[in-house]
């Protein structure tokens, strides 16, 4: 076997390993989830977002009349499909993912978060260089 061949054959066999590691870690990874972290992964599966990794979670809190118009919470509610008194008085939480295929991917990967109120998706949202989008339309 000449050495271009050879070269190319261990590095082709090289790729192939490694790409099936990252794989098998990814899923690993994810077999790490709790429920409601696997129903906010579905979820964004179901909205055609490719989940790429689980980032963590954030909660439980709840908001006031008052908290509701400060930062942080007034940029993710101004980007919600309901008022921002509908998460008045619930227990939420985030989960939160990394994802491809999403609007801004233009820019990256996109890190979303899922918001939860027991196992209930109330809402979502993206971030980009700092600031706060729409989960399923990005803007």
């Amino acid at each position: 076997m000449n050495s271009k061949l050879k070269f190319i054959t261990i590095l082709c066999c090289s790729f192939l390993i490694i790409s099936m590691s990252l794989i098998g870690l990814r899923s690993y990874h994810f077999t790490k989830l709790t429920d409601s972290s696997i129903m906010a992964k579905s979820h964004l599966e179901e909205m055609g977002f490719f989940v790429l990794y689980y980032s963590g979670n954030y909660g439980p809190y709840s908001l006031t009349e008052i908290s509701i118009h400060e930062k942080p919470h007034s940029d993710i509610l101004a980007v919600q499909d309901q008022p921002a008194d509908a998460f008045l008085g619930r227990e939420l939480h985030h989960k939160f993912f990394f994802v491809a295929n999403h609007p801004l991917n233009r820019l990256g990967h996109t890190h979303v978060s899922v918001i939860m109120d027991g196992k209930e998706i109330i809402g979502g949202f993206s971030t980009k260089k700092g600031m706060t989008y729409s989960l399923n339309r990005g803007n």
